[in-house]
């Protein structure tokens, strides 16, 4: 069940946002690579660490549907946490990588996912209240 009120309200039809979401895409990539150009990293963590990024963010409702399956909150924590911190430090150190960022980063990325978790809660009370009583 979905309650984004643009969708069930009709503001938006799932095409709409679904074109949206892949200009979405093509922007972030493009900008990706023209940063990679700026700042003259040509080593492969900075894109492996943006494609990990892409697919987590493409899958968490489509794909393998993480959202669905359980593991949304691990999606987010991977992507917003870890994935995000690793990548702009990797860009702005000519393509290292530091096992400590990636430490650092963690809490962040558990509050973000703990936000998604607190309203996956008031959803699911929505749920309940709504075919039960």
């Amino acid at each position: 069940h979905c309650f984004d009120e643009t969708l069930v309200k009709g503001i938006l039809h799932e095409d709409e946002v679904l074109n949206a979401s892949w200009l979405c895409l093509a922007f972030s990539m493009m900008f990706f690579g023209s940063g990679v150009v700026l700042i003259r990293s040509a080593h492969l963590i900075p894109y492996i660490l943006f494609f990990k990024a892409v697919f987590i963010s493409f899958n968490y409702s489509t794909g393998f549907r993480f959202k669905h399956n359980c593991l949304g909150e691990v999606a987010v924590y991977m992507v917003f946490g870890p994935t995000v911190a690793t990548f702009v430090y990797s860009c702005l150190s000519n393509g290292k990588f530091s096992w400590l960022v990636m430490l650092a980063s963690s809490p962040l990325g558990i509050l973000i996912a703990s936000i998604l978790f607190a309203n996956n809660i008031r959803d699911a009370g929505m749920l309940f209240y709504r075919y039960v009583f």
